[in-house]
């Protein structure tokens, strides 16, 4: 009897929730209809950026935002499942942008000398600042090891995530160099340091093995969009972003703000491709240290994974 009353009340919970959630899909629907109208009815050209709940409606998303810009994530509720869906669908719609990898390299290599460039030439008079140049050096250099083995390899044998990570590592060294030629200063500029930590989290999601690859690919890709935006905005009005002033036009805030959220998660699937990495290696390891493969000292034979990194073989 007892188990039967917990069999009604579990299916009683269920259609409550189930109950719920239709009154809330309602008046979501409700809301983000109501916008398309007013929007419609004003004939308004530039989009506002609405709540990232309108992420779980994709039909309601395609008229009121699109999908060549990111949403950005910013206080909404949405689930981690419904934007990591999202993230997806993005990724579906916009994978083209990096459909030859080759020529995303060869164009990361370029955008990476430039910017190497232009940071010595800023860099002479900043004595003070050695230990931060080498940083940048260092990051440079790895940077050109994996874009070259992509060149090296035509691009065989490497993903659409490699692709979207090369794209957005030359978009922001792009926009490094743009905001340096503009007169930033290249220690203490928040775009410049965000650019570089981006770049280095862009780098590091080559190497992404979790069920989040694509999603990681769509923010990568969704990032490099914003990016471009704001590099068009300096080159057309030749001067400097200025994000703490009020006259910066609404698409470049809506740039940032998209930069800012976009790139908080791509540290999140950094974090949890790298724990499931862990766990990965963690399991595996008795079998190295005994199976075939191992000398019995956990130490694996030679050869069983001759890769240079970030997810690129070695021959």
């Amino acid at each position: 009897m007892e188990a039967k009353r917990r069999r009604f009340d579990d299916m009683a919970n269920k259609m409550r929730m189930e109950a719920t959630r239709r009154e809330e899909e309602a008046e979501d629907r409700e809301y983000f209809t109501g916008l398309i109208q007013d929007m419609e009815r004003s004939g308004t050209v530039t989009k506002e950026m609405p709540n990232a709940h309108i992420g779980k409606y994709h039909d309601l998303l395609e008229k009121l935002w699109g999908w060549d810009r990111l949403l950005s994530m910013g206080d909404s509720a949405l689930s981690w499942s419904d934007y990591s869906a999202y993230l997806e669908e993005c990724h579906r719609r916009n994978v083209d942008a990096v459909s030859s990898i080759a020529a995303l390299a060869q164009t990361c290599l370029i955008s990476e000398e430039q910017f190497v460039s232009e940071w010595k030439t800023q860099m002479k008079s900043q004595k003070d600042v050695i230990l931060l140049t080498r940083k940048s050096t260092l990051l440079s250099c790895l940077i050109h090891e994996c874009a070259r083995s992509v060149v090296h390899a035509a691009g065989r044998g490497f993903s659409d995530l490699h692709g979207s990570a090369l794209l957005c590592i030359a978009k922001e060294a792009d926009l490094t160099r743009a905001l340096l030629r503009c007169g930033n200063d290249p220690v203490d500029d928040y775009l410049i340091d965000q650019s570089r930590e981006i770049r280095t989290c862009a780098l590091s999601l080559m190497n992404c093995t979790s069920d989040n690859s694509v999603a990681a690919s769509a923010a990568m890709l969704g990032i490099a969009k914003e990016t471009g935006i704001i590099c068009a905005w300096i080159s057309e009005n030749n001067k400097p972003v200025d994000l703490c002033h009020y006259s910066v036009p609404d698409e470049i805030e809506d740039s940032r703000r998209i930069r800012y959220q976009t790139f908080n998660v791509m540290i999140d699937i950094l974090e949890e491709s790298s724990a499931a990495a862990r766990h990965k290696i963690d399991k595996e390891e008795p079998a190295s240290r005994n199976g075939p493969g191992g000398d019995g000292d956990g130490i694996a034979a030679a050869g069983t994974a001759n890769t240079t990194g970030y997810g690129f073989s070695s021959s």
